[in-house]
């Protein structure tokens, strides 16, 4: 079997088990089976541009479950799986998810203390910000870098 057919696969798992998980909408487990059966199928498989818009939407629900849970480095990963289901145009057609998946996964990779992860989100945060208010999460984050940082050297 190519990889293309897995991928393709994957993507039918997740279909059918996040249709069967809505039966059942406090199952966490299925959920992320689901989710995870999307991911491993990956966005090069779904040409519909409402259906990756879909899959990225429910990364971002994942993700943000995953930190409910204490689990930041899955939610990071849900948040990059989020973000590869939108296209180059992103930041125009999927504003306010794109701006929720990227501020999440800055705000998860501090967490982690992934200080580069967190300065290129914020970095494309600023760059796309529609106003003051979209921006004001990052810029407490690399604040927060700043000073560790500082204190950091300091020591």
């Amino acid at each position: 079997m190519s990889k293309q057919e897995q991928r393709k696969n994957h993507m039918q798992y997740g279909l059918a088990i996040s249709s069967y998980s809505s039966t059942c909408p406090n199952d966490n487990e299925l959920f992320f089976t689901a989710i995870n059966q999307f991911n491993h199928g990956g966005p090069s498989v779904v040409s519909d541009p409402i259906q990756r818009s879909i899959i990225a939407e429910l990364n971002l629900k994942a993700g943000k479950l995953s930190i409910i849970l204490s689990d930041y480095a899955s939610a990071l990963s849900l948040f990059e799986h989020g973000m590869s289901y939108l296209g180059d145009d992103k930041w125009t057609t999927h504003y306010n998810l794109t701006l929720e998946l990227f501020d999440s996964a800055a705000e998860a990779a501090c967490v982690l203390s992934k200080n580069e992860v967190v300065a290129s989100y914020a970095e494309q945060i600023v760059a796309h910000k529609q106003s003051f208010d979209d921006g004001l999460n990052c810029e407490y984050m690399m604040y927060v870098l700043f000073a560790y940082a500082h204190s950091q050297i300091n020591h």
